[in-house]
Order: C-alpha cells, then structure tokens, then sequence
C-alpha cells in the first residue's frame, strides 16, 4: 500500500544518515528520553525512527539499505534481519 512505501522511505532516510538499522537509532533514542525532532531537529514527516530499514555494507562501507513497512516495527525488523541471514547463509554455500 502507498502508506507502508510512505513508511519504507521514511525509515530508509533515518538509516541512510546514521548508517544504522531505523530500529537501533529508535533505541538509542529512547535510551536518551528523545526523539529525531528534538535530538536532530529532523522532520518526523521525512523521517521515522522506527523498526523495518536495515544498513548494507559491502567491505565494511556503506552502500545502501533494505526497508520494509506493514508489520508492528519490531517484526519489520525482524523480517529483514531473517531475510538477510537467509541471504547471507545461501551465498556461503
């Protein structure tokens, strides 16, 4: 639906500029008692720091992310996560 692609990007904004998965920077900011608007002064209708945008890395740089919307955002997350160790485990093979 165009609201979870809405979400998705959202999401994927937070993990392009910290380079971390959308849920750890949640976490850490829940950790301080904040959130994007008031630690970074970040739109929350640009930005959602919420579970479902995962980094990826290729030799340790950067390079993009993965992001999902649709499910609660701790099973967001955890779907990408099982998602890319099914990757990651296949490619081993």
């Amino acid at each position: 639906a165009a609201l979870n692609d809405y979400w998705a990007q959202r999401k994927a904004r937070v993990c392009h500029l910290f380079e971390k998965s959308s849920m750890r920077v949640r976490l850490e900011l829940d950790a301080e008692g904040v959130d994007l608007q008031t630690r970074h002064g970040l739109s929350p209708d640009t930005y959602a720091a919420f579970g479902g945008a995962f980094p990826l890395r290729v030799g340790g740089a950067f390079v993009g992310s993965m992001a999902v919307s649709g499910l609660p955002q701790i099973e967001d997350h955890g779907f990408i996560v099982r998602i890319l160790g099914e990757h990651i485990a296949a490619a081993a093979r």
